[in-house]
């Protein structure tokens, strides 16, 4: 028994490190618990990214149309065009807006809901050696009183 309550103690100190370093240390475990959560529930990351790709080649269109008038613009003027303002960028809005929030707060439930399981295996295992040194207690009472009676 006493073996029971040391592991429920280094248990749940185990556990209640895990959450505490969550946002540092252990973040890429609790990110793929969360990516894995969005994945089961529907939401996967492919998809996003395949929204977001879209979404850039839009952008990049618009991008084209505005070079077009640009570049007609400066051969009326003369002026010099600055073609790295035109080039393809990554906006990734879908997974910046609202894949990784998810993520986060998944993560957050996760350590919220590992710190709830740190505190019951810290609580079992105070109950536990509570039991076990009343048990030993009462053992000691017994043989004392076997040895002062007879």
């Amino acid at each position: 028994m006493k073996a029971l309550y040391i592991t429920l103690y280094t248990t749940a100190l185990i556990l209640l490190i895990i959450v505490l370093l969550g946002g540092s240390i252990s973040e890429p475990v609790f990110d793929s618990l969360s990516s894995r959560t969005l994945h089961k529930a529907g939401v996967k990351k492919e998809a996003i990214d395949s929204i977001d790709s879209r979404i850039d080649e839009a952008f990049f269109q618009v991008k084209k149309m505005e070079y077009q008038v640009e570049k007609f613009k400066s051969f009326i003027t003369g002026k010099q065009l600055n073609e790295s303002d035109f080039q393809r960028e990554s906006n990734a809005v879908f997974g910046r807006n609202i894949y990784n929030p998810l993520i986060s707060m998944l993560n957050y439930i996760y350590r919220f809901v590992f710190f709830l399981l740190s505190l019951m295996l810290l609580l079992a295992g105070a109950i536990t050696h509570v039991v076990y040194r009343n048990m030993e207690l009462r053992r000691r009472v017994n043989n004392l009183e076997k040895a002062v009676y007879g």
